[in-house]
């Protein structure tokens, strides 16, 4: 971490502390986010924003492969307007609709919380080495040099990742990964959910991607709570990742009542049947809500969740998240979400046919 740099985040979070009247020491903490840094290069944070509406925000769902290029399935009402109903294709002489992974509100919450860290640990640095040098005894504390030599190299990461941050992708042109290339219609009188379009990636954007999954919480050992949702013999991934395997056909999405052999498995899920009415006739849509398990009240999905791929406990893509929870309260709301074996290979592979999910 650069002495200038250093400077730039005790500057930042004193400026801060001294407007909401708190003491120089004081840490500053969120409850609602966290902030770690890696010895790899950063890498994309998988939510996206149209480049002329970078408020808005959603999720990329997984990943695809199609002639050579890479897309990722994303939510369609994040990305086009409410009145943009019809299909919606890129043309090479058009503008292009650019998506980028971080709007501008959410790259200065990033960049704060990594100054926040830094500013926290060089307190606790500081604070360690003063009290090695102030020790009567000769007999060093073997225990707190470890600590502090700890600290010292989670100081340098999170300074080196800041550095990254601040000089990589400070612009909105520098937070590009793709292009709107394709939005099927959308209309009451159309069967089954389609808010759902493609984004072209820029494949030099996505150089760590390996393949498609959900990183579950805790990658240095298995987390308990994830564990005994999970079904009997379930091997922890070494890296954290759960790899996609596959996913629930309609039927089995239905088959809400059959007798299940693992009854503390994740099973939220169930399919609905939705009518719309239009001026001319009645559609049906069938769409997979996500229930409350055994009455836990934390929210399934998040404001900026929509697009997000849902997935059980054995690595099946099960849905598409439609919207995620509006709020920050805690609520037992259902999350729906859309079939993800329809969108996939109904809509996704009508327009891009031999599509592949897993060969990259």
């Amino acid at each position: 971490c650069s002495p200038e740099t250093l400077q730039l985040c005790l500057d930042v979070v004193k400026a801060i502390k001294s407007d909401a009247g708190l003491s120089p020491s004081t840490f500053i903490r969120s409850k609602d986010s966290t902030c770690s840094a890696s010895t790899q290069p950063l890498r994309k944070h998988p939510t996206g924003h149209r480049y002329d509406t970078p408020h808005l925000q959603s999720t990329l769902g997984p990943l695809f492969a199609w002639r050579g290029n890479w897309y990722a399935i994303a939510s369609r009402h994040m990305l086009l307007g409410a009145d943009e109903t019809v299909i919606y294709t890129a043309l090479c002489d058009a503008p292009k609709r650019q998506v980028l992974f971080m709007g501008q509100e959410r790259y200065d919450a990033f960049i704060y919380a990594i100054m926040r860290e830094v500013s926290n640990l060089h307190f606790s640095v500081e604070t360690m080495r003063r009290v090695l040098l102030e020790q009567a005894s000769p007999q060093k504390d073997v225990f707190l040099e470890r600590i502090l030599a700890d600290y010292e190299r989670r100081l340098q990461r999170h300074g080196i990742a800041l550095e990254q941050a601040m000089n990589d992708f400070n612009r909105l042109e520098d937070r590009v990964i793709g292009a709107l290339d394709w939005a099927p219609e959308i209309a009451v009188n159309l069967p089954y959910t389609r808010d759902l379009c493609v984004v072209k990636l820029d494949k030099n954007r996505f150089q760590g991607f390996e393949e498609n999954g959900v990183t579950l919480l805790n990658t240095q050992k298995p987390d308990s709570d994830i564990i005994i949702r999970m079904k009997a013999g379930f091997d922890w991934p070494f890296d954290g990742l759960l790899r996609l395997s596959g996913f629930l056909s309609l039927r089995q999405l239905q088959d809400f009542s059959e007798n299940d052999p693992y009854p503390n498995a994740c099973r939220y899920y169930q399919v609905t049947v939705r009518t719309y009415l239009s001026d001319e006739e009645f559609t049906t849509s069938w769409a997979c809500g996500v229930l409350p398990h055994r009455g836990d009240r934390c929210p399934f999905s998040r404001g900026g969740d929509a697009g997000a791929l849902i997935v059980d406990a054995n690595g099946k893509a099960v849905a598409l998240v439609t919207e995620g929870l509006k709020g920050q309260a805690d609520s037992c709301d259902i999350t729906y979400g859309t079939p993800f074996q329809w969108a996939f290979e109904t809509v996704i592979q009508g327009q891009y046919p031999g599509a592949d999910l897993f060969d990259f």
